[in-house]
This record gives structure tokens, sequence and C-alpha cells, in this order.
């Protein structure tokens, strides 16, 4: 029998910090959990003891809904996946990491332009066995 939609849309909602203190219960139960951190859907546990749905059911189910929609919109997989990858959250520490690098680049270049000088006279100004460049 394969599931229907609103069976895996019946779930529990798990914290991530409640989860390792009731797991015993929780992987001995029934329910579809999803656990959730900081509101943030981050795992689903499927209990493999229901008959009705099991994990090679649910995963064929999903198989077929990414067919489906690949079909009806003409869209390959690897387009799909390139659209996925695009609307992946950039994580903080990155994005500070690049801004950080960008505006530092910037200051470069405009004390370069100000002051009229080359990479490696600027860089020489950064050399350790040369503290006093001339």
């Amino acid at each position: 029998m394969v599931p229907r939609l609103g069976a895996l849309r019946q779930m529990r909602d798990v914290g991530v910090r409640e989860f390792p203190d009731h797991a015993t219960k929780y992987l001995s139960g029934p329910d579809t959990l999803a656990i959730r951190k900081n509101g943030q859907l981050i795992g689903i546990y499927v209990p493999n003891k229901r008959a009705e749905m099991t994990l090679r059911q649910v995963v064929g189910r999903a198989e077929s809904a990414v067919d489906e929609l690949l079909e009806q919109n003409g869209v390959t997989e690897d387009e799909l996946v390139k659209l996925i990858d695009r609307y992946r959250p950039i994580k903080r520490d990155e994005e500070k990491r690049r801004e950080t690098l960008e505006r530092f680049g910037r200051t470069v270049e405009q004390i370069r332009a100000e002051t009229g000088m080359t990479e490696d006279e600027f860089a020489d100004l950064f050399d350790l066995n040369n503290p006093f460049p001339g």
C-alpha cells in the first residue's frame, strides 16, 4: 500500500533538545517525528514498525513526486539541483567572511589609488623580514 500524502503530513513536532531526553519513548513509538531546531525542520524520523508506511514506500513516493514535478515543468534533475543550491541560505560566517574580504579589498585599492603604490610596494609594508622598507 502506497502512503497517502496526508499520512506524511501527520507528524509530531519535537525540539532538538527534547529529543535526546525522550529518545527511547520516541523511537519505540508509532509516531513520525519532525525534529526541529529553532523552529526549523532539521530531520524526520519515520518508524519502521508502521506497516502502511515503510521507508522504501516513503522514498518511492518522494521520487515519484520529484519525477512528476520535473516532467510537468520540463526541468532536468541538474537544473532542479541548481535551483535548490541557488536558494539554499548562505551560512552567516561565510557571508561575513566574504563581506570582510570585499571591504578589505576595496580599502587596499583605495590606499593604492591615493598613494600610487604598486601591489608589490603595498605588500612590502607587511613584510616582517624588512620592517623598514626603504
